[in-house]
């Protein structure tokens, strides 16, 4: 707390911007803010110090503008990769969609077992995994190719209809409708 309260006593005493700069570049926790920050804070509010102690207060904010200067500049490693915030969800949109896939796999496993998906809360399933909106729209994209192909499975398409036998023909139904309805939460938002 103490960096800004000699910050503002240097802009108060006429320091140069560079003086003023130099001093921002260092340690917030620097001893020398530390040892006269609290003296700075007390001249800032209008009151008096002795002159030898201003005269020790501008001793060490000469030392603290040596330090800045001197202060190796930050370099940034070229290595590190830049990701933007459309990269960014990107990246976690894929990441998702391992996870409406296993949703999908549930949803099966479910209407195998005991045919009824009415009662399945989408909207709190989305919540609880922590998926945020604004991935929503690219996901429901997610769900397409579930659904033709159960529709197709439906409507008899002999090679589907062999593969989701384990379902049956009202199962499909049932697994068509939740997965639509997961998908309307999906676009809606």
């Amino acid at each position: 707390m103490c960096k800004p309260w000699v910050i503002d006593w240097m802009m108060k005493n006429e320091y140069s911007k560079k003086d003023i700069k130099a001093a921002m570049c260092c340690d917030i926790n620097a001893m020398e803010f530390i040892y006269i920050g609290s003296r700075c804070r007390i001249m800032n509010l209008g009151g008096k110090l002795r002159p030898e102690t201003v005269d020790m207060i501008k001793k060490n904010i000469k030392q603290i503008i040596h330090e800045g200067i001197h202060k190796p500049a930050k370099v940034e490693d070229p290595n590190k990769e830049k990701v933007n915030v459309q990269e960014r969800i990107q990246k976690k949109t894929v990441e998702y969609m391992s996870v409406i896939e296993q949703r999908v796999d549930d949803l099966f496993d479910t209407a195998e077992k005991d045919g009824n998906l009415k009662n399945i809360d989408h909207s709190e399933w989305l919540r609880m995994q922590g998926i945020k909106s604004v991935h929503h729209k690219k996901l429901a994209k997610v769900l397409d190719p579930h659904i033709k192909e159960l529709k197709q499975a439906y409507k008899g398409d002999p090679d589907l209809k062999e593969g989701f036998s384990f379902l049956g023909k009202r199962k499909i139904k049932v697994v068509i409708e939740a997965l639509e309805d997961l998908k309307d939460i999906l676009n809606a938002k």
